[in-house]
């Protein structure tokens, strides 16, 4: 697959991107929003030869780092914060020749919360220990500074390390942010504030709902300035996560596999957890129909085993019971542990591995045969193949024409198109008259699987009636523009169709209304467009001939 064709296929979702170069080593990592609209910022589009070149608004590293890529790979994560966490290991793991940020050893903060301390207080630390009753909350992309500042506006926590081991109370406790257990002890009183602490750091919900008592609290009271930093606290907080599936307290080794086939290709998608981060990704594309999941398993545990810095965990995506204990029983011989869990942060990370298998199956099958298979389940209808799509025009009810496109496979197909002249005067009749016509001649030009109408429920009532008078089997549908004020509202970018077809066995009209970038929704108005364009061109047609052609007026 070539880079222009990498980019094509790319999602709108977060996650991170590598470009490799032609021997496939890495030469970069780059995080994303968005990582269609990011990649694409990266290059400008020769139309002459199609091809990718470097966008000159980049650096003159980024160009030339572009000009060196043969190829792309990416991940999907669940947000921003997951593709930032993604991006940091990735880089500090493999260092990419073109990353220059990110290097070093410094990684995102925690929250650590040690419950073994004599007075636990929550500190922000770069760095994990593995003590028992000591908790960990993040990594942190923002916002860590934040939770910490609102467990100690809510809690009156020992504010500083050496406050503990005083003699006398501080300026804290006469401001009542502290219990003063420097002079007068209280282990049971402040035992309970830790233990709340930990509840809110574990049910982060919990802080934001005391955080806006607080709030509300503090505005009664006219404290206005506090009641305002706490609001702008909430704010953050709902933007900042305190766990993250890529980054684990536990310090495991892990390679996590997850699993998505249909009937042309399979999809095996590698995570590869070191010291409880995700490092690295991988994937593999092979041609199958509907291949045994438990065998692609095992062939890939196999295939590891021969690989250095090997994980002696192996984590499985949606196996059954039974097909986990016959993988289980075929690998009892390898010194390795299966799971395959069913909870928890390991179900969290192949759930990640079995989205990014299942978004590379949707690349790998076309637009087109996605938005075909689509309608086919909702007109509850078997496999469509060639639709016809019809729409009429005319100006005041004169040079009266019909058209009708058709579309087969991946694309349209010209020698079916058909133009009609029509004799009638209004879209009712007109559309009778040319879906009519088209019906008898079935005979010798076979129907399609799908009629596409421009219109609305008449439209469809009239195609059904025609379709019934030979007894022909033909699903219907039809898409009309949304209307406001009588007129027709055609959004920027963002068309507001509305769709209506029969319900199953009955001759009640459905509606379906479907999100503008819906790829469904989109391929019936590019069939519409087409077929409104082909219609407008010969009723210019008849009408520039006509009117040149009229007495007294000059012709050309």
């Amino acid at each position: 697959m070539s880079l222009l064709e990498d980019v094509k296929d790319l999602p709108t979702l977060p996650g991170i991107y590598q470009y490799f170069d032609v021997h496939n080593a890495l030469l970069y990592v780059g995080k994303a929003k968005n990582l269609k609209s990011r990649v694409k910022s990266y290059f400008i589009l020769n139309v002459e030869k199609n091809a990718l070149l470097p966008n000159p608004a980049n650096s003159l590293r980024i160009q030339k780092m572009i000009k060196e890529a043969h190829s792309l790979r990416y991940t999907i994560v669940d947000s921003e914060q997951e593709a930032l966490i993604l991006e940091n290991s990735f880089i500090k793991s493999q260092n990419p020749k073109y990353n220059i940020l990110l290097r070093d050893d410094k990684t995102y903060p925690y929250i650590m919360l040690d419950m073994g301390a004599c007075y636990p207080r929550p500190v922000i630390t770069r760095k994990m220990d593995k003590k028992k009753n000591v908790f960990y909350f993040g990594p942190f992309t923002k916002g860590a500074s934040f939770v910490l500042n609102a467990l100690y506006t809510l809690l009156p926590l020992v504010q500083n390390a050496s406050c503990a081991k005083g003699k006398n109370v501080c300026l804290y406790y006469q401001l009542n942010k502290c219990l003063g257990v420097c002079e007068f002890g209280k282990e049971k009183e402040y035992k309970v504030l830790a233990d709340k602490t930990l509840e809110y750091l574990q049910n982060p919900h919990r802080l934001k709902q005391a955080l806006k008592s607080y709030m509300l609290a503090c505005s009664k009271k006219l404290l206005y300035e506090e009641a305002g930093a706490c609001k702008h606290a909430y704010e953050v907080l709902d933007d900042v996560r305190l766990y993250s599936k890529l980054d684990s307290k536990h310090k495991q080794n892990l390679d996590i596999l997850g699993f998505e086939s249909d009937e042309k290709y399979g999809i095996l998608f590698k995570l590869f957890m070191r010291e409880g981060r995700v490092i690295s990704s991988d994937k593999l594309v092979f041609k199958a129909r509907n291949e045994d999941k438990v065998a692609v398993y095992k062939q890939a545990i196999l295939n590891l085993k021969h690989v250095d810095n090997f994980a002696n965990e192996i984590v499985l995506a949606n196996l059954e019971e039974s097909e986990f204990e016959s993988l289980s029983e075929d690998l009892s011989g390898l010194n390795l542990t299966l799971t395959s869990p069913k909870k928890g942060f390991k179900k969290a990370l192949c759930e990640l591995a079995c989205s990014n298998a299942k978004n590379t199956l949707l690349n790998k099958t076309s637009k087109t045969e996605l938005a075909l298979n689509e309608i086919a389940t909702l007109l509850d209808s078997k496999r469509i193949e060639k639709v016809e799509v019809f729409d009429t025009s005319h100006h005041a009810g004169t040079y009266c024409v019909g058209a009708k496109v058709a579309f087969v496979g991946e694309d349209f197909d010209t020698s079916s198109y058909r133009r009609y002249k029509l004799e009638g005067k209004d879209e009712i009749s007109q559309t009778t008259e040319m879906l009519t016509r088209r019906a008898h001649s079935f005979k010798t030009d076979f129907p399609p699987d799908l009629w596409v109408l421009d219109g609305g429920a008449v439209q469809l009532k009239i195609a059904k009636k025609a379709i019934e008078s030979i007894g022909a089997n033909v699903a219907l549908l039809s898409i009309s523009k949304e209307k406001r004020d009588a007129k027709a509202y055609r959004a920027k970018g963002g068309a507001k169709d509305i769709l209506r077809y029969f319900s199953k066995d009955s001759d009640h009209i459905l509606e379906l209304r479907l999100d503008v970038k819906n790829p469904m929704l989109q391929f019936l108005q590019k069939l519409r467009d087409e077929a409104h364009r082909f219609a407008i061109t010969f009723h210019r047609e008849r009408k520039v001939k006509g009117l040149t052609g009229a007495k007294g007026v000059r012709g050309e």
